[in-house]
């Protein structure tokens, strides 16, 4: 399939042709975070929301990535204090969930999850759901204290959310990844950020269920 570069690149390209270009002017001043969220509603078209979780899809979160990167690109050091934040996260044994509980069981699972999500997010974050087990949460102007309370709080949600499936409550867990970019010099820093954030959930998923790893320092 397609890197996650060239992913990227389409992404840029559909920013353009909605009129979001991902490019500001190297003097327009940081946007605002009303801004910011009004370009997450306009991007988040029901082609690219997820039906069972109601979050977005893949395609949106490469979208806003790609967004707030070419930002940090284009403003250089006048903008390295607004870091930011990606956590990835998994809900654990999955398969053995949809074994158990089959097709309908496993949306309702992912609906949970997406209901948690929407309350525990802002309007400038920017949720998504990749598959059937993974999520990811795009954070702007994060910081690596920020990413582990947000992870902290997440884990807290989904495990008193009550997941009731055919009569039988469940007590779900998640695996949580994360890390901070401090700005951006060029496109390779999309891949590190997602590179990374990734290798930190895998650390996570290592340890004992329902763990956190968010890298300590920003890239």
């Amino acid at each position: 399939g397609p890197s996650h570069i060239e992913v990227l690149e389409e992404a840029r390209s559909q920013l353009s042709a909605i009129g979001l270009s991902p490019s500001r002017d190297d003097d327009a001043e940081q946007r605002s975070d009303e801004e910011i969220q009004a370009d997450n509603q306009r991007l988040l078209t029901p082609e690219v929301t997820d039906p069972e979780s109601t979050l977005g899809t893949r395609e949106y979160f490469n979208a806003i990535l790609a967004r707030e990167l070419n930002e940090r690109i284009d403003a250089g050091k006048k903008k390295s204090d607004a870091t930011l934040g990606m956590i990835l996260f998994e809900i654990n044994q999955l398969d053995v969930l949809r074994s158990e509980h089959g097709k309908e069981g496993l949306a309702k699972i992912q609906g949970d999850v997406g209901r948690s999500l929407h309350a525990l997010t802002r309007g400038t974050d920017a949720p998504a759901h990749f598959d059937d087990a993974r999520f990811a949460v795009i954070v702007p102007k994060s910081t690596v204290t920020g990413l582990q309370q947000f992870a902290a709080r997440l884990q807290a949600s989904i495990a008193k959310f009550e997941h009731t499936i055919g009569g039988t409550t469940l007590g779900l867990s998640i695996s949580v990844g994360g890390a901070c970019l401090q700005s951006a010099a060029g496109r390779n820093d999309e891949e590190r950020l997602l590179a990374e954030t990734a290798r930190q959930l895998e650390c996570a998923r290592t340890q004992a269920a329902s763990s956190v790893s968010i890298l300590p320092e920003p890239l």
